[in-house]
């Protein structure tokens, strides 16, 4: 997703022990965007967050391989993906379109698409946008910060989420430092950067900078507008993850867009906040291959 402080998602990486999969590279826009995939059967595409890439989803490649053909790709200002110079093309718009060329490049037909966060907040534009392109939806805490404004909770727990200070630790080239921050504000635990395995906890280091740099200089209008009415007139399967223990901010944005889409499915995962995948992988995959075996 674009700039804008709720396109931080939750900091996890699903260990395995499987061997790593050939990176592959697809030009989209004249950009070239890596991706690995897995599996045979109906395509699935997995989107990554803030100051995440294609590696955290490495456990989901695993498990969901088994019964479909899945992707995860990095998005154009994410590793291990060249660096690129400002945050002019940080935008909902430029990943959007991003995605429906990877899709359409690949020549993949309609995808289920699966999100987490600001992945999640993507899948939710691009079904909007682009419906023959989408099949099914699955949105593990999706945080659209236009369908949340009108909430004065919400704008207080957004408000509180202390981006400056991580900006700030950055500029001094304090990388882990941020890191630390904003993994406790998000999680909700003041430990929680500690507890990653250490495999995310470089992945985060890499992509937190490049992300941050971006958002600092995209243009005022880089996120995305989406409405309850935009909402309505997604008509395909969607259900929504969220973490039984999650933070008050994500519970609102789940319900705000329910709200929205009245024949959604909402599955909560045992023990887990916004961090879903790390803290219940096998759980998350379960809700997740029991809801695409129905599609």
């Amino acid at each position: 997703m674009a700039a804008g402080p709720l396109v931080l998602s939750a900091l996890l990486l699903a260990a395995t022990d499987a061997p790593p999969l050939p990176v592959k590279i697809v030009r989209v826009q004249g950009v070239p965007l890596a991706y690995v995939e897995k599996g045979r059967g109906q395509p699935v595409v997995l989107l990554h967050g803030f100051g995440h890439d294609y590696r955290v989803w490495s456990a989901e490649l695993e498990s969901l391989s088994k019964s479909f053909r899945v992707f995860a790709y990095s998005r154009r200002h994410n590793a291990p993906n060249p660096e690129r110079e400002g945050g002019a093309d940080y935008t909902d718009a430029v990943a959007e379109a991003d995605l429906a060329a990877f899709i359409r490049t690949l020549n993949l037909g309609r995808v289920h698409l699966i999100g987490h966060s600001a992945g999640a907040g993507l899948a939710l534009l691009t079904a909007r946008d682009h419906p023959r392109l989408v099949r099914s939806l699955i949105l593990a805490e999706p945080v659209l910060e236009s369908m949340i404004a009108g909430d004065a909770e919400a704008q207080a727990l957004l408000a509180a989420i202390p981006f400056g200070e991580a900006g700030r630790l950055l500029q001094s080239g304090n990388v882990e430092g941020a890191a630390r921050v904003l993994a406790a504000a998000i999680i909700g635990r003041e430990n929680a950067y500690d507890a990653l395995p250490r495999d995310f906890r470089q992945v985060f280091l890499e992509n937190l900078p490049r992300e941050m740099r971006a958002a600092g200089s995209a243009p005022p209008d880089a996120e995305a507008r989406f409405t309850c009415e935009d909402a309505r007139r997604i008509h395909v399967p969607t259900l929504f993850i969220q973490g039984e223990n999650t933070l008050q901010l994500f519970r609102l944005a789940v319900d705000e867009l329910r709200k929205c889409m009245p024949g959604s499915e909402l599955a909560i995962l045992p023990g887990a906040t916004h961090a879903l995948e790390l803290e219940n992988p096998a759980g998350f995959d379960e809700i997740v291959l029991r809801f695409l075996s129905g599609q």
